[in-house]
């Protein structure tokens, strides 16, 4: 489908819109979407062809694609990288919302559209004109995860504000650390208690055991350095009576096929931290645009007392400043175990944009948004506490069978 107007920041030339709603059609875009991406201001790993393709093939599921391209004779300059999603409000009663790829299940931060530098006003507008006459259907907007200074933040509000749509902002906390050019540098912006402790901690485990720290070789025993992150991860957190992250086995498979699809471009960064001959402990890391982003990370629990994940932490930190790399990051939440590794703060934004007067809308907003601060009003604290831990005790006991489970196998993870 295609839809033509006048751009604003180019005048005379005219957007061509089109879309992609079925999986095949992305076949063969893969440079196209990464130049774009290039050219844009919401470059990251979380909008590359090869993660959103991902997602899509593992996540996806009954969900509908709807990927808009912005076109300016035959130059692609801008992406929307949409999903259609039935939300359930109550029984028997659904609505439409509008979503970022990748929202959900994956880990990702930091999604937006993706457009040209200079074509932003004039692409958000002729997006959501397109969006507006072809999809009525669609009650909700529910776009997560931008970072609070992307260019088409302020496009994005005031277009919905100007068709008369509510827009909710709800602010989200990630963080990063700027690296030096020294580790030095580095341990020295430490408060001198913590400075000491990593010191002595590093220390203490080199010096008592054999230890081996190395970038793992992923071009030959991918899957072998994966059943480890996903042994480890998952050993940790059930240990705490939690579920980890690798219990679903769409998630293991995500990580398979997009660290196969990452790693010929060395986007793919895995670090182990092997004691007497095994793997202990691994952290799973992008490195982008000069930046290291740590998505993922496992120990084995039986050796939390020698504080091995913030060793291995402290020996990628010192590895890729002396590679140059410039930051750190953390991704989503603060801590005050983050707070120790010097972060500075910065913000997401999910924005969720209705009509007034769409009932289910509303009704979906006081669902999600409303009723559990209601719920903590109204009702006895020791009640609300009670409802809570056991909704959360029986989640996590469903999931905790299934993690056990795989833990079980020989060898574990095998599917």
């Amino acid at each position: 489908m295609f839809a033509k107007t006048e751009t604003s920041e180019k005048p005379g030339l005219s957007l061509e819109i089109s879309t992609v709603t079925q999986v095949h059609e992305l076949q063969g875009l893969s440079n196209k979407w990464n130049n774009i991406l290039k050219s844009s201001k919401s470059d990251t790993i979380f909008l590359t062809y090869e993660w959103v393709s991902t997602w899509i093939t593992n996540f996806l599921g009954d969900d509908e694609l709807y990927i808009l391209f912005a076109s300016v004779e035959n130059e692609v300059v801008g992406i929307a990288p949409f999903y259609i999603r039935q939300e359930k409000i109550i029984t028997g009663s659904r609505l439409k919302s509008l979503r970022f790829i990748g929202d959900r299940d994956a880990g990702s931060e930091y999604l937006d559209l993706i457009i040209k530098k200079g074509f932003e006003r004039s692409t958000i507008q002729v997006f959501f004109e397109h969006i507006f006459k072809n999809c009525r259907d669609i009650d909700l907007f529910s776009l997560s995860d931008i970072r609070d200074n992307s260019p088409n933040l302020g496009f994005l509000k005031s277009y919905f504000e100007n068709v008369d749509w509510q827009v909710l902002t709800e602010s989200q906390v990630c963080s990063h650390v700027h690296l030096p050019s020294t580790w030095q540098t580095y341990l020295g912006s430490f408060s001198g208690k913590h400075r000491y402790r990593l010191k002595s901690t590093v220390k203490k485990l080199l010096s008592s055991f054999e230890v081996k720290f190395y970038e793992a070789d992923l071009s030959n025993d991918l899957e072998k350095y994966l059943i480890s992150l996903f042994l480890l991860h998952q050993k940790k957190w059930v240990s705490l009576g939690l579920p980890g992250s690798f219990h679903n086995v769409n998630k293991r498979n995500f990580y398979r096929d997009m660290a196969g699809l990452f790693n010929s471009k060395k986007y793919v960064k895995l670090y182990c931290l092997e004691i007497e001959g095994e793997i202990k402990a691994c952290q799973f890391n992008f490195l982008y645009n000069n930046q290291m982003l740590s998505l993922q990370e496992g120990f084995d629990p039986d050796w939390r007392t020698r504080r091995i994940g913030n060793v291995l932490r402290a020996l990628v930190i010192e590895k890729i400043i002396n590679e140059g790399v410039e930051i750190y990051d953390f991704l989503g939440g603060v801590s005050e175990h983050k707070r120790s590794w010097g972060v500075v703060e910065n913000h997401t934004l999910n924005l969720t944009c209705y009509k007034k007067t769409n009932l289910k809308s509303l009704a979906y907003i006081i669902k999600t948004k409303y009723l559990k601060v209601l719920k903590k009003k109204l009702l006895p604290k020791f009640i609300y506490d009670h409802m809570s831990a056991r909704k959360e005790r029986k989640q996590c006991n469903r999931v905790l069978r299934q993690s056990e489970k795989y833990l079980k196998l020989d060898p574990p993870f095998q599917n």
